[in-house]
């Protein structure tokens, strides 16, 4: 469900309404036919040892779709692992949780990647529908900008639908760039999930209306608030004070007590 809500929000917000005063329409563009290029392009087809995966075109939205086998792990457990993980490596200045659909296993992630430095640095943002299932993690990323240098010292932003890797060797570069950025982060996340497949939630209830109660545990309120600036451990309580007016007690690895 929260795939069909959130993509179909996108899609519909990159409409043009037709009865717009034509003096201030922005010049139409045709958006790259990224299924058509990747069925003729010889791309690299892995990033060192990991699969390389390229975009496909989706009603002119560039799109990347994938998934990761993770056999014997239940889906709620992926689930779990999953959004742990994101909150664990996610910069909370730049990147978040956007959604999460506890009885679907799903959520939806704003990512935000930069690679190199100076005159070679690219910055990569986008949204990243996850979606969990017995034996399976499915991922589909859209909405993908890229932050570069082609010419001159000054950045420019465009969508992937702008770029044209077929005749510009600086937006090929750009495509598998990023196809490298996706298959490492993907492996990352799967990595985890394998490193801890009995991760699980047992408060979605609470957890879907976003605030933290008495009886969640540590997993249940990283995910819901992120990783404490700080933490304080007394015997077998412990704080984590995320600012003056919100601390989390615990004891035993259950919220006791909510200071806010």
């Amino acid at each position: 469900m929260l795939r069909i809500i959130v993509f179909s929000i996108f899609l519909a917000s990159l409409s043009v309404d037709a009865g717009a005063i034509d003096l201030f329409k922005k010049k139409e563009f045709v958006p790259f036919d990224y299924t058509a290029w990747t069925d003729t392009a010889r791309l690299n087809s892995s990033c060192g040892d990991l699969p390389a995966v390229y975009p496909k075109s989706i009603d002119g939205t560039a799109v990347f779709t994938g998934s990761v086998a993770l056999p014997g792990i239940k889906g709620e457990c992926i689930f779990a692992a999953a959004m742990c993980h994101a909150v664990e490596t996610m910069n909370p200045e730049t990147e978040k949780i956007e959604q999460a659909d506890y009885s679907g296993n799903s959520f939806l992630l704003f990512q935000h990647d930069t690679r190199g430095s100076n005159n070679t640095e690219t910055a990569y943002s986008r949204h990243t529908l996850i979606e969990c299932g017995d034996g399976e993690l499915r991922y589909t990323s859209y909405d993908l900008d890229a932050r570069y240098r082609e010419k001159g010292i000054i950045p420019r932003t465009l969508p992937f639908e702008k770029l044209n890797p077929a005749d510009n060797p600086r937006h090929r570069e750009l495509i598998e760039e990023f196809s490298c950025v996706n298959a490492s982060e993907v492996k990352a996340m799967a990595d985890f999930i394998k490193e801890h497949p009995d991760l699980m939630f047992h408060n979605t209830a609470a957890m879907s209306k976003g605030k933290v109660t008495e009886g969640m545990t540590e997993l249940e309120v990283k995910v819901l608030l992120g990783m404490p600036p700080a933490e304080r451990k007394s015997g077998e309580r412990t704080r984590w004070i995320y600012s003056n007016d919100l601390i989390i007690i615990f004891t035993d690895g259950k919220v006791t007590k909510v200071i806010d």
